[in-house]
């Protein structure tokens, strides 16, 4: 992980303001492994890789809330030689996220029919949605295209390891790199509690244990026809 700018927040928001000049940012956040501590991060480590990686091998994956944006304009950065040059001169893997729509959702909860059911307001406690990652990943449905993280190759899903082979709902894919034969396939997975996932190949036992590039979270999903 690269030294960090002293005022990275205000600069990933600048930059992202600047590409999408009609859209309003939210908040910009450092996500997943990379908002956990020093010794958060190395425990995370060796339960993954066996060994603490070095600073300069992490990306800093920080999530930017934007209103007012489009899905196409999502994906337009996500390939931009903006996001691009973040990565490559910072080592900043900047993801855009839609907001608009969670205080509706939120109101339904709020407006649901708890006492019909036999719960007093003590007992309904409050709505907690389900962390936007984790509801990007268990939609995936076969024939879906994503990558992940902001970076390719991008994948597409192929089905589930499941009795059903029901993708959609399951947290664990069976996913190829789009364009290639259905032969070649990773399992999908996640690698930690942040729901960050990762590819992982066949090894010599064939079983999929070799991690095929960098994990991240599920990005620009494009639903299959």
């Amino acid at each position: 992980m690269k030294l960090i700018l002293e005022n990275w927040k205000n600069f990933v928001q600048q930059q992202v303001e600047d590409f999408l000049p009609d859209a309003e940012v939210r908040s910009v956040n450092m996500i997943g492994s990379s908002a956990l501590s020093p010794e958060e991060r190395a425990a995370q480590d060796l339960e993954k890789y066996g060994y603490v990686r070095d600073d300069s091998e992490r990306d800093i994956d920080i999530e930017v809330q934007v209103a007012g944006a489009s899905n196409e304009d999502i994906e337009a950065w996500a390939f931009s030689e903006e996001a691009e040059e973040l990565e490559a001169t910072h080592n900043y893997d900047v993801q855009l996220r839609i907001v608009e729509g969670w205080r509706e959702y939120l109101k339904e909860a709020d407006d649901f029919d708890w006492d019909e059911f036999g719960f007093s307001d003590d007992e309904k406690g409050e709505s907690v949605p389900n962390p936007p990652q984790y509801e990007d990943l268990i939609s995936l449905d076969r024939g879906d295209t994503f990558t992940i993280g902001n970076r390719k190759p991008v994948y597409r899903v192929v089905g589930a390891l499941t009795d059903r082979g029901t993708a959609k709902g399951s947290q664990t894919k069976l996913v190829v790199i789009d364009g290639s034969a259905e032969r070649k396939a990773y399992e999908l997975r996640t690698t930690g509690d942040d729901y960050e996932v990762g590819a992982f190949g066949k090894d010599e036992n064939n079983e999929h244990t070799e991690l095929r590039g960098k994990t991240g979270f599920v990005m620009n999903i494009k639903r299959g026809t």
